[in-house]
């Protein structure tokens, strides 16, 4: 007899010469593993409105880059994000930089960016125990409000 285990799934087969003993599969789930385990939460947990919060996003990637273009590319991306109504925590559901760009057409370093930084953006916020729409930027840098 056989066993592997697939996807957290237990396979059993039964090889052999010819008998009157049938061939059987066990696909039973082990419960200490789940098919897709994945261990990053759904939801990021940020406070505030959904639109403010990819605009703030963007700010956030754009205060990290000196070039206008990455700037302009950042904001291309918080654009169509919200022209199709996406918000922080679809994006980081779904992990897919390629959406932003195949449909989006924003260059692929800044998609991966705009999608890899968001937990790093949701941590600093909490360190900080700043909110991620409580931030806002003036000539002299981000305004914490508390």
């Amino acid at each position: 007899m056989c066993g592997r285990s697939v996807l957290g799934v237990d396979l059993f087969l039964s090889v052999g010469p010819p008998s009157r003993s049938p061939t059987f599969l066990n696909l039973s789930l082990r419960q200490s593993q789940r098919p897709c385990s994945d261990p990053k939460p759904w939801r990021l947990g940020i406070a505030g409105l959904h639109d403010v919060n990819v605009q703030d996003y963007c700010d956030w990637l754009k205060s990290r880059v000196k070039k206008e273009s990455h700037k302009n590319a950042y904001q291309k991306a918080a654009d169509f994000l919200l022209k199709r109504s996406f918000d922080l925590d679809l994006v980081y559901e779904d992990q897919n930089p390629t959406f932003l760009v195949e449909q989006g057409g924003v260059e692929e370093g800044i998609a991966r960016r705009f999608v890899k930084d968001l937990p790093l953006r949701v941590k600093l916020c909490k360190q900080n125990e700043v909110k991620a729409d409580s931030i806002l930027q003036s000539s002299r840098g981000p305004i914490h409000l508390r």
